[in-house]
């Protein structure tokens, strides 16, 4: 009897805490190799076409990132010499996030193998087994984490930041798992290897630059340290101080691993666009107290979820999914192409699709309805909640505005659906504990299984009221009427087609869960039925975006190659810059130097305001090309898509292959000149009117914003010659009659160059004309060398080696021990 109440309680116990403790929950390589294996195999299906056939994704950033950085990856391959700038795009920035790793480092390797694969397969294997043996030290059996690592691996969300995306933030969501494997791990064994464990990943995660990602998983890690601390302290363990400092130590080794780039970034962000608000003249109500405190609120919210848009989790297309939708019977309809403008959402743009999968949702349900005392589980769904509010961005009302306000670095980012990235991390662990829970119901807990099918129904009810009170329009798309109805019509059907296949995933899950309660089904094969239809069920979504690709060499002859426009413009042996006007670069940052032509949010946030103000706005009230921009920027070319007719441009060429024209700015500036005068401004938005202004004359003059220290004369009897240029250092040789102001056409930064002029480095250096910079120059003859600092660069690339070596050698130093540790020898009788 007293044997049979013991086991009574415990699996009470196990019910209530949703554990069922098993020797097999051990996490060992050997036990679990063959669902490893099955999990490369998946991510090898799922990117097949890149990682077999060498194919390329050809939207988003993947072109942009190639584009970029080819021109210094070449001065790389060809001096071996890293370029600490990248003067190619958006007038110069920073290479800071494209610097060649060290052999040293543990992600070094990653990426060579990344480069000979791809990127998406290596990761999602990467992040697949990390969601795996995270499960496995939950405690869940292998079967069951199995299903948590396959759902996590097929969220649609993570396909769609491979097509649209860039390698940086899968590279950070796929380390996650493994940062939250190591604190569990830490916060249950409070152990050496552990620490060194969270030390490396969270370092890795941080390196991949991606600070929004991080962000959210260091917030989620609080979560779970502060679970764990309250969990003691109810138990009457106290504050477990040991547990606190050693991740503290984990931290600061993460934060030692990051040094490169996360020095580099941090010098630089205070100059970027990246976490800044930006000066807009024709913005009637500037957010002022917003531009040194972060990114202001009315920019956020056009990347904000409405409360409407969670739908979009469970029906995938309750918004119409995707701005390119593609949709079978759109030519029955009328429309010219199967491809439609299906999203008709709050954002200006969709590509993404957000949906969770109904089974991983219903497994959620029985999670938090069956199982009560697990803190983990609670911590977890604290975790979501977090996640999915700070996803509505301004919408989530005075949370938002708390978090703005307290949060560090909450201010900083741009787009709250970025949290998303983690609510799918999260979704995959929470159902898996629904799936556990299976195994403690039999036929006596049928109250179990009506609460589940209480809550599917009534959810599915409330999105049918829902999808039939919709509008199905968006006021800022203006469509004919035709074309409109034709969209509401598209767009229903959609929704309700999704939203059928919600209810037919309802009746197969509750089909599955009355089989096992009836014993009609063991628990093996119940399980093994929830993830076969889970996989169909998220692949479905997960083909939607089909498989648009090229060959790497077609790529290289489309984006990379050479077009008679980059002829044309690389056989001009001066330095210049070209703008590009249009939304698109047209592929010429991989062949030259030029401004405009799209924006990035590495840009330098003076050259961002510069180019949206003054480059291409209202010039004393008429749309036209503001030359002033184009003297100190030293542009020598224009090219465009479309023809211009104006007494300062020159046609040279027309390449008819790819529609674009080229034209000779007939006054264009050398890089470097002397001015006669300058005006003293200030004020940002003063400065950038007068730029615009007919009175200003930027060969002659320049804006300053502090006063000079010595007096200055005009420079009217001059030379310059530039001398030599590359990526990490300029020289000129100069002459002049006057102690005059020498304007460099390049991007005012000091924190990341110095200016010597005869090997004497000088440090009174004038940001001029709102963004490139200026120095006095006494009279005579002269050589100014412009130099990208070297020190940061060197100091934070050794910082990050050590680190990693001495976690090498420590891991190593464990292990060997933990091995060569004889077993303990019985007792003597």
């Amino acid at each position: 009897m007293k044997k049979k109440a013991k086991q009574t309680i415990r699996k009470k116990k196990e019910i209530k805490t949703g554990v069922l403790p098993r020797k097999e929950s051990r996490v060992r390589l050997k036990g679990n190799l063959g669902y490893l294996l099955a999990l490369l195999i998946i991510s090898l299906l799922a990117f097949w076409s890149l990682t077999i056939d060498s194919r390329i994704y050809t939207q988003g950033d993947n072109i942009n990132d190639a584009v970029y950085y080819n021109q210094v990856n070449q001065f790389y391959q060809q001096s071996g010499e890293v370029a600490r700038w990248n003067p190619y795009i958006f007038g110069g920035v920073p290479n800071i996030f494209n610097l060649p790793k060290s052999a040293l480092t543990f992600d070094f390797y990653l990426e060579a193998i990344s480069h000979s694969l791809s990127l998406p397969f290596v990761f999602f294997w990467i992040g697949a087994m990390g969601m795996f043996f995270l499960l496995r030290h939950l405690e869940f059996d292998r079967l069951q984490s199995f299903f948590g690592s396959l759902v996590f691996l097929l969220a649609p969300f993570y396909k769609s930041l491979v097509i649209n995306g860039h390698g940086t933030k899968i590279q950070a969501i796929m380390y996650a798992p493994w940062i939250f494997w190591a604190l569990f791990r830490l916060l249950k064994d409070r152990k050496w290897i552990n620490v060194l464990f969270l030390a490396l990943f969270a370092g890795l995660q941080i390196r991949t630059s991606h600070y929004q990602v991080v962000f959210y998983t260091a917030i989620l890690s609080l979560i779970f340290i502060l679970s764990n601390l309250v969990t003691g302290i109810r138990r009457g363990s106290g504050i477990p101080l040991k547990q606190l400092l050693l991740i503290g130590i984990a931290g600061i080794g993460a934060l030692l691993i990051s040094s490169r780039p996360l020095l580099l970034a941090a010098s630089y962000a205070g100059d970027s666009i990246r976490g800044r608000e930006v000066v807009r003249l024709n913005d009637p109500n500037p957010d002022v107290a917003a531009l040194d405190r972060g990114v202001s609120k009315r920019f956020v919210s056009n990347w904000s979820f409405t409360p409407s848009e969670l739908v979009t989790l469970l029906v995938a297309r309750a918004k119409g999914g995707t701005s390119s939708e593609y949709f079978g019977d759109a030519r029955s309809m009328g429309f010219r192409q199967d491809i439609i403008p299906g999203y008709w959402g709050h954002s200006p743009y969709n590509g993404s699709y957000y949906y969770m999968g109904s089974f991983v949702f219903l497994l959620m349900i029985a999670a938090f309805v069956w199982v009560k005392k697990n803190p983990v589980l609670w911590s977890l769904g604290i975790g979501l909640l977090v996640m999915m509010i700070w996803s509505l961005g301004t919408f989530a009302g005075p949370i938002y505005d708390l978090s703005y306000s307290l949060v560090p670095f909450f201010s900083n980012f741009r787009t709250p659906t970025t949290s998303m990235a983690m609510v799918y991390l999260l979704t995959a662990i929470i159902a898996t504990y629904g799936l556990r829970s299976l195994t403690y119901y039999g036929g006596k807990e049928m109250k179990k299984f009506w609460q589940v099918l209480g809550a599917g129904l009534a959810v599915l009810a409330l999105l049918f009221i829902i999808g039939t009170g919709a509008s199905y329009v968006n006021s800022r798309q203006t469509y004919d009427q035709n074309v409109l109805e034709m969209l509401i019509e598209a767009r229903r059907s959609m929704f309700f087609k999704d939203l059928a296949m919600l209810g037919g995933s309802l009746v197969l899950f509750i089909g599955c869960l009355w089989l096992f309660i009836k014993n009609k089904l063991d628990l093996k094969t119940t399980i093994s039925a929830l993830l076969i239809l889970s996989t169909i069920d998220l692949f479905l979504v997960w083909n939607h975006y089909g498989d648009e690709t090229m060959s790497r060499a077609e790529f290289n002859r489309t984006f990379l190659g050479d077009s008679q426009t980059t002829s044309y413009l690389k056989s001009d042996q001066e330095i210049f810059r070209v703008f590009a006007l249009g939304n698109m670069n047209f592929g010429l940052p991989a062949h030259v130097q030029t401004i405009g032509g799209g924006y990035d949010m590495q840009m330098n946030k003076s050259l961002y305001e510069l180019t949206n103000n003054n480059l291409y706005e209202k010039v004393d009230g008429r749309n036209q090309i503001n030359w002033n921009v184009l003297d100190f920027m030293n542009v020598k070319y224009i090219v465009t898509d479309r023809q211009l007719d104006d007494e300062h441009l020159n046609q040279e060429i027309v390449d008819q292959a790819k529609g674009l024209y080229t034209y000779r700015y007939k006054f264009d500036k050398q890089r470097g000149f002397f001015v006669d005068d300058y005006q003293v401004i200030s004020d940002p938005v003063a400065r950038m009117r007068m730029i615009n202004s007919k009175a200003f004359d930027a060969r002659r003059t320049a804006i300053l914003e502090e006063s000079p220290k010595q007096q200055l004369f005009p420079a009217s009897r001059s030379t310059v010659d530039l001398i030599s240029f590359d990526p990490n250092k300029v020289v000129y040789t100069v002459q002049t009659s006057n102690p005059g102001l020498f304007v460099l056409s390049d991007i005012y930064q000091p924190k990341m160059q110095e200016i010597f002029i005869d090997g004497e480095k000088i440090d009174e250096v004038y940001k001029t004309n709102h963004t490139i910079q200026s120095v006095i120059v006494p009279a005579g003859l002269h050589t100014i060398e412009l130099r990208y600092v070297k020190s940061l660069f060197g100091i934070s690339k050794w910082i990050s080696n050590i680190s990693f070596l001495i976690v090498y050698l420590l891991l190593a130093f464990i292990i060997y021990h933990k091995i060569r540790k004889p077993a303990k020898q019985p007792a003597r009788v």
